[in-house]
């Protein structure tokens, strides 16, 4: 895990402990290698170097990996469709979920669902125009 260091000033401290905090909650989302990695990475602290070593992979690839999961863990789309269950049949949210956290291509999404790429791609455009929709009302409200 990243060293926090003296010279960092205190809201942008606050800022990495409350990012590190909401990634660990999430990591549970995740499947297969993410999971693992990220629970490696934030729970025991393992280096981007350990993790290289353990992959096989270049450490540059796992800085990237990370990055890429972190930053769909730290997305709120999901987490808009969960909190608005109602909304979405159990399809949509399988397809959010592979699509938002598992970081999944419509072509994978159309395959794994056996739909066609441009079913695929209509659910997911449908999702994310109700999370564009269910966004605008709470900033309305607010």
């Amino acid at each position: 895990m990243q060293v926090v260091h003296q010279n960092i000033d205190e809201r942008a401290r606050f800022n990495l402990v409350e990012k590190t905090e909401l990634l660990r909650s999430r990591q549970a989302l995740l499947e297969g290698k993410d999971r693992e990695i990220m629970r490696m990475y934030l729970e025991n602290g393992t280096t981007y170097k350990q993790l290289a070593n353990l992959t096989g992979m270049h450490e540059c690839s796992i800085a990237r990996w990370i990055s890429r999961i972190q930053r769909r863990l730290l997305d709120e789309k999901y987490i808009t469709c969960l909190r608005n269950r109602e909304r979405f049949t159990n399809l949509q949210m399988a397809m959010a979920k592979e699509h938002f956290v598992n970081g999944c291509s419509i072509n994978k999404i159309s395959e794994k669902f056996h739909t066609s790429f441009h079913t695929a791609k209509k659910a997911i455009g449908r999702i994310e125009e109700s999370i564009e929709k269910i966004n605008e009302k709470k900033s309305i409200r607010v």
